[in-house]
C-alpha cells in the first residue's frame, strides 16, 4: 500500500497576504515519499474576488556532462526546458549557472526559485492543466489552516 503524503509548508516565497496579492508555497512531504511541490496562487484580474491556484511537483534535476535532466533514471536525457535555460535566465536576471544550481538543489526553497522562473516563462498550463479557482471564502479556509501555516 502506498503511503499518503503528509504535507508541510516550509516557505511562502510570495506576498505575506497571498489571498490579496498572490503566493508561492513550497510544500514538502513529511513522510519523505513524495517530491516537494509548489503551489502558486494568483488573483484573477478579470474576475475580482477569484484566485487561481496551480500546483506542481518540483523534481530535483541533475547536471551531468553538461546535460540538465529532470529524469532521475535517465540523466542523459535533457529536461523539457533545458534548451530555454539561457532565455529564462536573461528574462529573470539570473545567471544561467545559478539557475542550474537551483534546479539541482537538495533544498526545496532554492529549487522553488528556479521552478517559479520556469513557471513564469512558460504557460501555467504546462504545470497544472486543471488549476483550482477559489472565491475569497474558499481561499481563506484553504490558506488559514495547515499545511499552509509556514513553520518558522
Amino acid at each position: 500500500m502506498t503511503q499518503q503524503p503528509d504535507w508541510e509548508c516550509i516557505a511562502n516565497l510570495g506576498d505575506v497576504n497571498p489571498i490579496d496579492h498572490g503566493g508561492k508555497f513550497v510544500l514538502v512531504d513529511r513522510t519523505g515519499v513524495y517530491q516537494p511541490e509548489m503551489e502558486v496562487v494568483e488573483p484573477l484580474e478579470l474576475e475580482p474576488g477569484t484566485l487561481r491556484v496551480w500546483r506542481f511537483i518540483m523534481d530535483r534535476c541533475t547536471y551531468i556532462d553538461g546535460v540538465l535532466s529532470d529524469n532521475q533514471y535517465h540523466p542523459e536525457i535533457e529536461a523539457w526546458f533545458a534548451d530555454d535555460l539561457q532565455s529564462i535566465a536573461e528574462t529573470y536576471g539570473v545567471d544561467r549557472d545559478e539557475l542550474i544550481k537551483q534546479f539541482c538543489s537538495a533544498d526545496p526553497r532554492e529549487r522553488a526559485e528556479a521552478y517559479y522562473c520556469l513557471f513564469g516563462y512558460h504557460a501555467a498550463e504546462n504545470f497544472d492543466s486543471y488549476p483550482l479557482d477559489l472565491d475569497r471564502a474558499e481561499a481563506e479556509e484553504r490558506y488559514g489552516d495547515a499545511p499552509y501555516n509556514v513553520k518558522v
